[in-house]
């Protein structure tokens, strides 16, 4: 199962998950505003369920997230 974020979480800044190195499939939920390095050197992060909410991406959202599909 991935890990979700509540519905009630509308933005990610800063680092959500930094080296979780065990997450391999996260859902942002109902996120708007996706930050950079939200996602910061989670090796093992194969998927990442970006939904229709998101209306802005910044930069380098996922570093470091070398396993991403």
């Amino acid at each position: 199962l991935p890990f979700l974020l509540p519905e009630t979480v509308t933005s990610a800044e800063g680092h959500i998950c930094q080296s979780c190195n065990e997450l391999k499939k996260i859902d942002l939920g109902g996120i708007q505003e996706i930050s950079s390095a939200v996602l910061y050197y989670c090796s093992s992060l194969e998927s990442v369920i970006i939904p229709a909410t998101v209306e802005r991406i910044e930069d380098t959202p996922f570093v470091g997230c070398t396993s991403l599909k």
